[in-house]
């Protein structure tokens, strides 16, 4: 199928109204927020598929993606070289289930979650499945995955190869449950 390169501006989407939001077949690429999610800050339950997040950065919450107020599905995408203060390529506050994607060389500034910083509570799960998270960074916690999570669902997954001055690969108050 076709593809549609958005780049080079600011913040590509914010949205706050209730309504789902879908991203297929899309490339996100050197978006840059001086606040959260320098490509989507979003508050409706989020698709995305087939999507590319290459270089976004934003001083706080998420260098590509913030999700703050419903869940979040994320299908067969690519994350890499996003950077954030918390949660270098995502930062999720609700259920989030990622299927068949890869995040490599994504970042953060000064605090935890090299790629996912996952801040959930209550019935929020966090899932990741047929995933790989390798070579993510971070200043504090969980070069791949900061959790809150108590038990997040990971599921033939690679998550290796991350750094992070405390929990390299993942961290966070969880117990994980590897399958």
């Amino acid at each position: 199928g076709s593809e549609m390169c958005i780049r080079d501006s600011a913040r590509a989407l914010a949205v706050s109204a209730m309504a789902p939001v879908s991203l297929i077949g899309l490339t996100f690429t050197n978006h840059y927020s001086n606040d959260s999610g320098a490509v989507i800050r979003v508050a409706s339950s989020l698709l995305v598929r087939d999507s590319n997040f290459i270089d976004n950065a934003s001083t706080i919450y998420g260098g590509a993606i913030r999700n703050y107020a419903a869940g979040m599905v994320i299908e067969n995408s690519y994350f890499g070289g996003n950077s954030s203060d918390r949660g270098g390529a995502i930062r999720t506050t609700n259920t989030t289930t990622i299927i068949g994607s890869t995040f490599h060389g994504n970042f953060t500034t000064s605090e935890s979650g090299g790629a996912i910083d996952s801040y959930t509570a209550g019935s929020a799960l966090l899932t990741i499945v047929n995933s790989t998270i390798t070579g993510n960074s971070a200043t504090n916690a969980g070069g791949g995955i900061n959790s809150s999570s108590l038990q997040p669902n990971i599921q033939n997954s690679i998550i290796a190869g991350n750094i992070a001055a405390t929990g390299n690969d993942v961290a966070g108050g969880m117990v994980l449950s590897l399958i």
